[in-house]
């Protein structure tokens, strides 16, 4: 029974991962570049979810991935020399890391289970959620270093945890924990173990992503009925909304500088990737100026030249 509900559970998982592929040409999961002039995303527009990169104005379009499976989640290094991200080509979701410009792609982990990596600061470890090869219904947090080695678990209990991210110091981990029916947001010390609970609210919040200067963390809540993004003060913990559309805005991440956060909304009829300034002024879609036939491999070989 409980591997069947793991099963369950891994299909559900699955499901809303594709809610960003509703409509033909979305782009979904920004994040960026260590020196904040490009963003890694992933869209469906040749029929099957593939990861990108563009300049952050939208041009030089560049296709990393080719397999008809789906892969999401891009999350780049600290020195951008990597990124990592999600593979649904198995029947359980892997991770696996490639360069840039779409070379030396290796699988991290075998396909047990595994869903939203972060890299931490010194490059040397990804955080993940483990549905441990479906024995875990709910999910843990996990570190593995970038050889796939050194698994080390961070969470064990009975409630569904996920998306973590680490601090800028690389000394705390955030994560989701559902807390009396709702998800809150959590630090975690990596070193202590001690953990503090930032959130708790009668709604749900998720996908917590630190300022560099570690001063503020951005992520999305449904306070309002619907996704928004939303700024914590780390020292007060006084929250100020920053979106307000009546769409689904919601993945924030702070470019390196902290004066930029990007963010995906489906505010336009289909995801698309936005970015605001950090006190959420200015906010605009990027638009991916994508080359009317579709690249190949050696297209991006001959374009990281």
């Amino acid at each position: 029974m409980r591997h069947e509900l793991a099963a369950l559970l891994l299909i559900s998982c699955a499901t809303a991962y594709a809610m960003a592929e509703e409509s033909a040409g979305t782009v979904a999961h920004p994040d960026w570049s260590p020196n904040g002039t490009q963003l890694a995303f992933e869209a469906n527009w040749h029929g099957a979810r593939n990861i990108y990169v563009m300049d952050i104005d939208g041009s030089h379009v560049r296709q990393l991935t080719f397999g008809e499976a789906m892969d999401t989640y891009p999350r780049y290094s600290s020195d951008g020399h990597w990124l990592v991200f999600l593979s649904r080509r198995h029947a359980l979701f892997s991770m696996h890391l490639v360069r840039p410009d779409g070379t030396d792609e290796r699988a991290l982990l075998p396909a047990d289970g595994n869903l939203e990596p972060a890299f931490s600061p010194d490059g040397r470890w990804v955080a993940f959620r483990s549905y441990l090869n479906g024995d875990d219904p709910d999910g843990e947090i996990m570190l593995v270093d970038v050889l796939g080695e050194h698994l080390r678990r961070l969470t064990d209990n009975t409630v569904e945890e996920g998306y973590p991210a680490f601090s800028a110091d690389g000394r705390s981990l955030f994560f989701h924990r559902t807390v009396e029916d709702f998800q809150q947001i959590i630090m975690l010390d990596l070193e202590t173990g001690a953990e503090m609970q930032l959130t708790s609210n009668d709604f749900n919040s998720w996908h917590a992503h630190a300022s560099p200067d570690g001063r503020q963390i951005v992520y999305d809540g449904n306070q309002a009925g619907n996704r928004d993004i939303y700024l914590m003060d780390m020292e007060n913990h006084r929250v100020t909304q920053l979106t307000s559309d009546p769409g689904r805005d919601e993945y924030p991440k702070f470019s390196s500088d902290g004066r930029r956060i990007a963010f995906h909304s489906d505010r336009g009829g289909s995801m698309a990737i936005y970015v605001m300034n950090a006190d959420g002024s200015e906010q605009a879609p990027v638009i991916p100026q994508w080359p009317v036939a579709k690249s190949t491999e050696s297209d991006i070989e001959n374009s990281a030249n």
